[in-house]
């Protein structure tokens, strides 16, 4: 059966103060909302932005497919916009770049992702995490926490109290886009929607904001981490 733009798959109330919604990878409506509102006030605001969750929708559907990795000899994986080709070790040394070659040791399958995904959120922690508040500094914006998660859909979100998250996949992205996503982010502390104010906002801090966004968009099957 079609799904029209009036279905909700999902509601999660909190006690944020505005409404986010959201389509996820299977082109499902997920709607974030205050406890207080009514189900009936959701669909209505899902109503007047159907033209825009069916843009969503049709951007998922010709969407390139993630690469799946095998995590073989010699695989390119992404590291801050950067390719490196997977080195796999026989000694127990860790994941780390050496060179143009992401070291990793020869242990399953199973391991090798553990490890490697594992390194992935430990740069994330050391260099986005940084990063948030140091923009935060410098343009002024009140932060009240920053962290790393898993999300797919998204590559960042600001809560209703102003903390910012970011996905590790990111990690995978250059600096200047890590950047871009960062702005976007601490736009949203002043302004909880995608407003005009909003836009003129990160445009102000960001003036090229649009071509790196155009890059998470042409890069995102590779922004991944699925393996075979």
């Amino acid at each position: 059966m079609r799904m029209t733009s009036m279905d909700i798959t999902k509601i999660i109330r909190s006690n944020r103060k505005t409404i986010a919604l959201e389509i996820n990878e299977q082109g499902e409506l997920i709607v974030r909302a205050p406890q207080r509102i009514s189900r009936k006030q959701l669909e209505g605001i899902v109503k007047n932005h159907g033209n825009w969750i069916e843009k969503k929708r049709k951007e998922i559907q010709v969407r390139p497919k993630p690469i799946r990795h095998r995590l073989e000899e010699g695989e390119p994986v992404l590291y801050l916009g950067t390719w490196y080709s997977l080195n796999l070790e026989e000694k127990e040394s860790g994941v780390h770049l050496q060179g143009t070659c992401l070291m990793v040791p020869k242990t399953s399958p199973e391991q090798k992702k553990e490890k490697i995904e594992r390194w992935y959120r430990e740069q994330a922690r050391e260099i986005l995490i940084p990063r948030i508040y140091q923009y935060a500094q410098k343009y002024g914006f009140q932060v009240q926490g920053a962290k790393i998660t898993s999300a797919r859909t998204r590559w960042g979100s600001c809560s209703g109290k102003n903390t910012i998250c970011l996905s590790w996949y990111l990690i995978m992205a250059p600096l200047p886009v890590i950047d871009s996503v960062i702005i976007h982010e601490l736009c949203h502390t002043v302004y909880h929607d995608h407003s005009s104010r909003f836009w003129a906002l990160v445009r102000q801090k960001m003036p090229d904001y649009q071509r790196h966004r155009q890059w998470l968009k042409d890069h995102r099957q590779w922004l991944c981490f699925d393996c075979e």
